[in-house]
């Protein structure tokens, strides 16, 4: 089964590691761009996923070797 939109996987915002809170610089700028661009999220579908690994959808889609995150995955390719 395919997907009829495009996917952005983005980790959580709320990880914890060594007890303290983190997160993503990359996902947090793609967040950012999705704020100044309301038209560009409505057209996603978003995936937030946990921090630890493996990351089942990404290994599911793309395999174990490609779960680093932000993603884009296109429903159709080109």
């Amino acid at each position: 089964m395919t997907a009829t939109r495009d996917r952005l996987f983005l980790l959580r915002p709320d990880w914890i590691d060594q007890d303290r809170p983190w997160f993503c610089m990359a996902c947090a700028a793609v967040e950012g761009f999705l704020g100044y661009y309301p038209k560009v999220r409505d057209a996603l579908d978003i995936v937030y996923l946990p921090y630890e690994r493996p990351r089942h959808p990404m290994v599911g889609l793309l395999g174990e070797a490609h779960q680093n995150l932000p993603a884009l995955v296109l429903a159709e390719p080109f």
